[in-house]
């Protein structure tokens, strides 16, 4: 089974430049090429629940779409005012 670490170190300069940028990095260490199942799994529970939290269904073309969309538009906003839109928060505390 692969392992996930969470570290500082890494095998190469190309690597470790988001690290020391500031980025958070998750390396993945498969312990045989059998486990890529395993993974391409876990990617498809994150993929389905990244788009459950944007109320889109990424694995439905007109929402891949409607995504795109919605990307393409605050990208422009982002460009036009160097900050992100304002958003309203799904959940809060209190």
């Amino acid at each position: 089974m692969g392992t996930i670490a969470f570290s500082s170190t890494s095998r190469s300069k190309a690597a470790l430049t988001p690290i020391t940028a500031g980025h958070p990095v998750a390396r993945i260490e498969q312990n045989s090429p059998a486990h890529i199942a395993q993974e391409f799994f876990r990617f498809e529970i994150a993929t389905a629940t990244a788009g459950s939290i944007l109320g889109i269904n990424p694995f439905d073309q007109p929402d891949v779409e409607a995504s795109k969309a919605k990307t393409r538009e605050l990208s422009s906003a982002y460009e036009r005012s160097g900050m992100p839109p304002e958003e309203t928060p799904i959940c809060s505390e209190g």
